[in-house]
């Protein structure tokens, strides 16, 4: 789908270079939300992901392989997510390393099929060795920039404006400077009543620093960064159409290259265009005036930092829908929710995502914006067999999930596909077995999941409005260190290896010499035999129809071989477990590899195994996300408080046929104003939001 062009309008007093319109290569793109853009390290980020049409902003339900990035400032990728969105499920999650630094992180979203634009979203993180810098005392201070993302023109006059609050949101009276890195006075600073005010410098320099007094206490305060080359300082009506009006700064040589202007209505990509920046240029928007929603425009330089970002108008009326909820009078009460829609004006089963969060938080979730034409390569999975046999087969085994998984040759792909798709991480061993089950070698396996990011600078001061949130963030992660056991087990953990035809406890036997003697007394259906001189390990099938004719599919502690001479090596002592798998029920999980029988010894925990060296040549898999695969061995203490910050997040609601959507909470123990936050992506793309706020007192 081709992006429709910005209008370029040209003036006497406006140089206009030749000016390429940029286009996607896809017409689709990944809009992104998170239940907000607070968090502490440690915590779950829930990120919301909807594949929409460039254009009209119309939803796709169709299946998408996803990968999730968490990228720091300096575009470095500290942490990365597969998972599958789909018409059921458009949300995925991950959590954040403890050691987590302080700062601002991007999440990427891109599809692994290189179909969709690629997506982000900002968050804010606050590790162990956040201070609050911007704080000052019990003052709420708030800077509002040309520029629209909080940083200065470099280099330029900034008209920069101020609004300090006390604790109770009271405006505060004040007389300040604003002083350079050098300690030279720049500004001066004088907030009125309602604690606003207004002043204006040339940045130079990119630090600088308020210092006022305050119930007879120094003051001092860092202001946004001095980064930005360009800034879109102005949107205005001209003829039915807005002129967004952008300034470049003379004084930078990085503001004669290229940017990227990208045109937004209601969260929904319009429009993107190539331009020079230059001293002063004015662009007419593709959109006309009269368009109801909010309009949106960025303004990015030719490495994809972000230099501006301007709104116009408001999201589109909420008139259409209300919220109805219970009262809530008790903590950890279940509360019943229901959203009315005007079926006349929203279609059934248009898209809802609900987020009820402490009002503290933000006023809104952040949205998360897409990229621009910038493709993620896409990754690769190619297999390459050592025969190019048709007749062949080629085997994976999962040697964490202990099962094999196998295709003919000829339908490799189909067993790549599956490979991408696999849930969990993990290891796989490849091999090749010709049509007699005979093995041909082992299968390499290719993979390609690099994916750089441009240095996109992100590195704006972090908020002080959350004190408060911090505290409670990391006093509900050490409750959860406290009351939740560290004793965890997989799901699967009992039937991981499924059930063995017979398990053999060494400790409930007299110790042999040798584990060759001990196979041949103790373990049933196991045998000692002697091919071209070497000895080799052979089973009986537990069923008598038939025999074996190779060697056995060997694991010790789970590291797989056919060398049965790594076991016959081993010090019996070491030996914990010896378990056979000689059935064809029980063998089928190993396909191919457990044909002939198989052999699982788990050794004594301070024994050495001698397949360990192994394990590093064995190709590792990133698989999806597996939600729930581990769970806590007991529950958190119902008596332990409950200081959620976000009550509830869904991006997976939908319209039903009587315009309603219904959805249940459980209140926390934190008292305050909350807000319940509601976006609807209709069927036609339309965007509609609606905010209702509430109050929790518990007496």
């Amino acid at each position: 789908m081709v992006l429709n062009m910005f209008r370029i309008l040209a003036s006497a007093s406006i140089f206009v270079c030749s000016i390429g319109l940029g286009f996607s290569s896809a017409n689709q793109y990944l809009h992104l939300v998170t239940d907000s853009h607070f968090y502490v390290s440690g915590d779950v980020v829930k990120i919301g992901i909807i594949c929409r049409e460039t254009g009209t902003g119309k939803f796709s339900d169709e299946k998408l392989l996803i990968r999730l990035h968490l990228v720091n400032s300096a575009g470095d990728v500290v942490l990365e997510k597969r998972m599958i969105i789909n018409d059921l499920n458009k949300s995925g999650e991950f959590v954040l390393p403890s050691d987590l630094v302080s700062g601002n992180y991007t999440v990427y979203a891109h599809d692994e099929n290189g179909k969709v634009n690629s997506g982000r979203v900002n968050i804010e993180v606050y590790g162990d060795d956040y201070e609050n810098t911007m704080s000052s005392g019990e003052l709420d201070i708030d800077f509002s920039t040309e520029t629209g993302i909080g940083v200065l023109l470099l280099g330029e006059e900034n008209h920069v404006e101020v609004y300090m609050k006390d604790s109770r949101g009271n405006g505060v009276s004040i007389v300040g400077k604003v002083y350079d890195d050098a300690n030279s006075v720049v500004a001066d600073v004088s907030t009125d009543e309602n604690g606003y005010a207004r002043f204006k410098f040339v940045a130079q320099k990119r630090h600088y620093t308020m210092r006022f007094v305050h119930k007879e206490d120094l003051k001092e305060v860092k202001l946004p960064l001095a980064t930005s080359n360009a800034a879109i300082i102005g949107i205005s009506e001209n003829g039915g159409r807005y002129i967004v009006e952008i300034y470049g700064s003379k004084n930078s040589n990085q503001s004669k290259g290229k940017a990227t202007l990208t045109e937004f209505l209601n969260d929904s990509l319009v429009s993107e265009l190539e331009l020079d920046i230059n001293e002063k240029i004015k662009i007419m928007s593709t959109l006309p005036s009269h368009v109801v929603g909010k309009l949106m425009y960025i303004l990015k330089d030719s490495t994809g930092q972000i230099l501006a970002r301007r709104e116009i108008g408001e999201p589109l009326e909420n008139s259409y829908f209300d919220i109805y909820l219970d009262k809530i009078k008790k903590r950890r009460q279940l509360v019943q929710a229901s959203l009315h829609v005007d079926s006349e004006k929203i279609d059934r089963n248009s898209l809802v995502l609900v987020k009820i969060f402490d009002k503290e938080l933000s006023t809104i979730p952040r949205p998360g914006k897409p990229l621009s034409t910038k493709q993620n390569r896409k990754p690769e999975l190619v297999l390459k067999p050592p025969v190019d046999d048709p007749t062949s087969k080629i085997s994976v085994y999962h040697l964490e999930q202990r099962y094999a998984k196998e295709f003919y040759l000829e339908r490799a792909q189909i067993l790549a596909d599956w490979l991408r798709e696999m849930e969990g991480d993990g290891t796989i061993w490849s091999v090749q077995f010709d049509k007699d089950d005979r093995v041909l070698g082992d299968v390499e396996v290719k993979l390609n999941y690099k994916t750089s990011y441009s240095y996109d600078r992100n590195d704006m001061l972090l908020s002080n409005k959350y004190d408060r949130m911090v505290s409670l963030a990391r006093k509900r992660l050490l409750i959860r260190k406290v009351y939740l056991s560290d004793n965890k087990h997989a799901l699967e953990a009992d039937l991981l290896a499924g059930t063995p035809d017979y398990s053999i406890q060494l400790s409930q036997y007299q110790t042999l010499p040798t584990v060759e003697e001990t196979l041949k007394a103790i373990v049933p259906k196991c045998r000692v035999v002697r091919h071209k001189g070497q000895k080799e390990l052979r089973i009986v099938p537990k069923e008598s129809s038939h025999r074996y004719e190779r060697k056995p599919f060997i694991l010790i502690n789970g590291i797989p071989t056919f060398d049965g001479r790594f076991l016959l090596d081993l010090n019996v002592n070491d030996i914990q477990t010896i378990d056979l798998f000689n059935s064809a029920v029980t063998e089928a999980r190993y396909g191919t590899f457990g044909k002939n029988g198989v052999i699982s010894v788990d050794l004594k925990p301070e024994a050495m195994n001698p397949l360990e060296p192994l394990w590093e040549e064995f190709t590792k898999i990133e698989g999806m996300n597996r939600q729930g695969i581990v769970l806590p061995s007991s529950v958190v203490n119902n008596e332990a408080p409950d200081l959620r910050c976000t009550l509830y997040w869904s991006t997976n609601l939908r319209v039903n046929d009587t315009g309603r959507v219904d959805f249940e909470f459980y209140s926390s123990d934190v008292e305050g104003n909350y807000v319940i936050y509601v976006e609807i992506i209709a069927i036609d793309g339309r965007t509609y939001t609606l905010r209702k706020e509430f109050s929790v007192e518990y007496r």
